[in-house]
């Protein structure tokens, strides 16, 4: 069981209700609900501002006695229309997110159609493959130096 949510600002602060403040302290569930952060209002913002969001977001759960730890972040990526260091950010990022020990992150996007959000082109590269977007290449770096 678990719960989606996209707001942890934005929401509060033109005092209307969120999930996060107030659905998931009144929804009855046992310790092993997951709670799925869709974290484009942080990411969108920067890698430091979703570092203070899982804090928040944190502090939250464990004040509803809720477990913590079974924070997850979903919608996990960048524009690279937009971000111009978009390498950088996904490092920076990643290593946030490594640093909270969040156990998982979902990428939002694979394929970089209509969006440009994707790990892959959408045009098959010369290797019969599409080609790796800036990103998707930051990416594969990061999953090669995993130790599985």
């Amino acid at each position: 069981m678990g719960i989606e949510f996209n707001s942890i600002r934005s929401l509060r602060e033109n005092n209307l209700p969120s999930v996060l403040y107030n659905v998931i302290p009144e929804v009855n569930t046992d310790n092993s609900a997951y709670y799925l952060y869709s974290a484009y209002e942080s990411i969108n913002v920067s890698s430091e501002q979703l570092g203070q969001d899982i804090d928040t977001i944190r502090s939250v759960l464990r004040n509803s006695g809720r477990n913590s730890n079974k924070l997850l972040i979903g919608e996990y990526g960048f524009d690279e229309k937009v971000v111009s260091d978009i390498k950088s950010r996904f490092n920076n990022t990643t290593e946030i997110i490594k640093n909270k020990n969040i156990p998982i992150a979902i990428w939002w996007n694979l394929l970089n159609t209509p969006t440009s959000f994707g790990i892959f082109n959408s045009v098959i590269g010369s290797s019969g493959y599409p080609d790796y977007t800036q990103v998707g290449s930051a990416f594969v770096d990061e999953v090669k130096s995993l130790a599985l």
